[in-house]
């Protein structure tokens, strides 16, 4: 994140990146829905995106067409996201994160599993590896959002060799044990591990936890996140699941698991406690990143950490279907924090 980095250069990366197509589509949309004029909402959308720094494809999700400015002023937005990070998180110390085989070393009593790199790693070293899995997870040592992430059964490595070369070729050196998930999460699905993506937030007495959300493979990918195709859901600290799942790519609300048939409302994750004290005690250990997103699977022995990210995401838990009251997260942020949440400026 560049020093830089304030409202306005934000601003600019938005307008870039953004698109008056999709922007005009997503007002007639919503005219569609909820009946406001499509001009009245596009114009309406350009007002948030300078007056709050949102997108328009949060627009859509915060559900902010016709929502009082009382209301919209309750919204997490990237410019708040963005300086918080900045107050509560070192940029020197991100690739304890970021790196991920930095994170499995100093995490090792948190992962549950086994790993090697493969750049520190023989052939026979990877072999004996293999032969001692069910199967392998193959990770570039600094991936995100599920990117160049690679899984492998054992009866599928016919030729160990040329499976270690191709792996150091495309520096895909993070070579984990792959997990096996409860039950119960299989049951809702098995074909991904159905990670939670748990938010802490270092307050004046130490990590607390915040928020939880349920992400979920589709169309039998073993991955689940929102950018590979994912779906999602809100979880509260009990673990019970209250709402439908978002299929963010799609646009649209499911009820019930499309692959297995599982219905979201109802659905409780099991060991949720022990998730959250898994995150906060993780979060003790390294004071200098104070504001972070821990991926957590609930295994058969119970709940392990897959990454951490230094960046949380604010958007997945202000989805407004989850949010009945209209409210978004700030007065849950600053009430963590003791304090009003920075901004940029």
């Amino acid at each position: 994140m560049s020093k830089k980095c304030n409202k306005f250069t934000v601003l600019k990366a938005r307008v870039k990146s953004g698109s008056v197509s999709k922007m005009w589509k997503f007002a007639k949309d919503i005219h569609k829905e909820k009946k406001y004029p499509t001009l009245f909402v596009f114009f309406d959308m350009g007002f948030c995106i300078l007056k709050y720094g949102i997108g328009y494809q949060e627009y859509r999700g915060y559900n902010f067409a016709g929502k009082p400015a009382k209301l919209r002023k309750t919204f997490m937005t990237m410019n708040h996201n963005i300086a918080l990070t900045r107050e509560l998180n070192k940029r020197e110390k991100y690739t304890m994160l970021e790196d991920k085989l930095q994170f499995q070393t100093l995490f090792k009593d948190f992962t549950g599993r086994e790993f090697i790199d493969l750049r520190k790693s023989s052939l026979e070293d990877f072999t004996d590896f293999i032969n001692r899995h069910d199967y392998i997870i193959a990770k570039p040592f600094d991936n995100f959002g599920g990117l160049g992430i690679r899984k492998y059964t054992r009866e599928e490595i016919t030729d160990p060799k040329a499976l270690y070369d191709d792996l150091l070729k495309n520096n895909v050196v993070d070579i984990e044990e792959g997990l096996h998930q409860h039950p119960e999460m299989s049951r809702l699905n098995p074909h991904s591990i159905n990670t939670l993506r748990v938010a802490t937030i270092k307050g004046a007495n130490g990590p607390e936890f915040f928020y939880a959300i349920l992400r979920m493979g589709v169309n039998k990918s073993f991955l689940d996140n929102a950018t590979s195709g994912g779906i999602y859901t809100s979880v509260d600290a009990d673990g019970n699941c209250i709402y439908d799942a978002y299929a963010e790519k799609l646009g649209i609300y499911m009820k019930a698991h499309p692959d297995t048939g599982v219905t979201f409302k109802g659905f409780k994750v099991p060991m949720m406690k022990e998730v959250i004290e898994l995150t906060k005690r993780a979060a003790s250990l390294i004071p200098d990143l104070g504001y972070i997103g821990w991926d957590v699977a609930i295994t058969e022995k119970g709940p392990v950490l897959v990454e951490g990210n230094n960046i949380p995401g604010y958007d997945m838990p202000q989805n407004s279907a989850w949010h009945p009251d209209g409210k978004g997260i700030l007065p849950d942020v600053e009430r963590v924090l003791g304090h009003k949440c920075p901004k940029l400026k």
